[in-house]
């Protein structure tokens, strides 16, 4: 059993970056980052979260599920596919959706032998991939002629992006009072 679990959640969400960092572009690889999770929205958060909490509820009701780490396996699957709709701007991506793999997969082993809430991680991946699945960002660089330089230009509409919020949450309600 984990003696400190705050430790153990930072460590994860530590390691679930790293595959990211390409160690002869750091400033380019956290301003990419920056503006694809400052992209998602709190929204993104909520609903992952929420997510997590509901399949928690449907699959294992007598059980409760505490924290945020729900919302963090959400941002951790749409970190896979952001990646990958971004691959053109990453060095290396294959290693970095299969480290992120490997990141979910030992979070979900370990979840197994401790008193941690899977139905409630695996909620949060599912809503996290569905989101970033339909709306999450596609980034192009463009010139600016403007300004004499380069610029990312997120090529998803606010529109599609609430579609799929919208969609998600509804999804999780349903199966909510359904199930």
């Amino acid at each position: 059993m984990v003696k400190n679990k705050k430790a153990l959640i930072i460590l994860i969400a530590v390691l679930a970056v790293l595959p990211l960092i390409n160690q002869s572009k750091p400033v380019h690889n956290a301003i990419i980052l920056l503006l694809i999770f400052a992209s998602l929205g709190e929204a993104w958060n909520l609903i992952t979260g929420f997510a997590g909490n509901v399949l928690s509820y449907v699959a294992s009701p007598m059980s409760y599920s505490v924290g945020a780490s729900t919302a963090l396996f959400g941002m951790i699957a749409a970190q896979g596919f952001l990646i990958y709709k971004n691959k053109k701007l990453f060095h290396n991506y294959r290693r970095a959706i299969y480290n992120i793999l490997l990141i979910i997969f030992l979070n979900l082993m370990i979840g197994m032998n401790s008193r941690f809430d899977n139905w409630g991680h695996l909620g949060g991946l599912i809503a996290g991939a569905i989101i970033a699945f339909l709306s999450g960002p596609v980034l192009e660089v463009r010139v600016n002629s403007a300004q004499d330089g380069l610029e990312l230009f997120d090529s998803v509409s606010k529109k599609s992006r609430y579609f799929a919020y919208f969609v998600t949450t509804l999804f999780f309600i349903v199966a909510a009072i359904t199930l």
